[in-house]
């Protein structure tokens, strides 16, 4: 009587576990993601809101707080056209010095940018861009000063 018992009582197991797993797949229901490739425009003025170097905050302006004080970190700004060129005002430690060029590795999902200086060779950086509270904000990585420091540049889309 025994083994039967726990004959019955390991089969009564096995079947509320699968009954669980059971339940557990089929209240997971698949959605739909459809994808459309709708090129991101990042086309405008932006102004850096913090700037990183070597993972260390050296500027953030949400506490006007800077490690480099002569560098102007507040009036720099970088404007992306349309017509896939960009001007830089106020410059600070960047990718280029100089105005020129610029094109994404992908235009629906960007991951890389380049930057072509009217008298240079192409530089391509890591890339990133989103909008959060209905701003453009885009994030450029680089490395500068003979590859020892990496910069992170976080930068918002603004009017002035």
């Amino acid at each position: 009587m025994r083994y039967s018992n726990m004959i019955k009582d390991g089969f009564r197991s096995a079947l509320g576990s699968g009954i669980l797993v059971a339940l557990l797949f089929a209240s997971c229901k698949t959605e739909r993601f459809n994808k459309t490739d709708v090129p991101a425009n990042i086309s405008g003025l932006y102004k850096l809101t913090k700037a990183t170097r070597n993972g260390v905050n050296v500027y953030d302006a949400s506490t006007a707080d800077t490690i480099n004080s002569g560098v102007d970190y507040k009036s720099f700004r970088l404007n992306f056209n349309a017509d896939n060129t960009y001007l830089l005002l106020n410059t600070i430690p960047f990718i280029e010095t100089t105005n020129g060029k610029w094109a994404l590795d992908d235009p629906a999902y960007p991951q890389r940018i380049t930057f072509t200086a009217d008298s240079g060779q192409p530089i391509t950086v890591n890339f990133g861009s989103s909008i959060q509270l209905d701003k453009r904000r885009v994030v450029i990585g680089f490395k500068a000063g003979c590859g020892v420091n990496a910069y992170q540049y976080y930068l918002e889309k603004t009017a002035n």
